[in-house]
């Protein structure tokens, strides 16, 4: 269960921070941090609730904004595997 949490979290800070944000950045550099978050958050929609979601929301942006930072994107796919382990430990059913 916990690496399948580890390796979750690295592909989706590679796909919405590699890869999206990336993009997102030689297009529309001012937004590229809001609209990547905002996909991220969407992501996670179909089994969150709304404050969820706003979570989801902040935390990406954070993710985000960390993921410009030189070797950011490893900080991010750090910070988010912690992330999804504290969650299952305060919720594991």
């Amino acid at each position: 269960m916990l690496a399948a949490l580890v390796v979750s979290a690295a592909a989706e800070e590679l796909l919405f921070r590699g890869v999206v944000l990336g993009a997102l950045g030689r297009w529309r550099p001012r937004l590229a941090v809001p609209i990547a978050a905002t996909a991220f958050a969407a992501s996670h929609l179909p089994r969150a609730d709304g404050r969820a979601v706003a979570a989801f929301l902040l935390i990406g942006s954070a993710l985000g904004g960390a993921s410009l930072r030189p070797r950011g994107l490893v900080v991010a796919m750090i910070a988010h595997a912690t992330y999804d382990v504290l969650a299952l430990l305060e919720d594991p059913g």
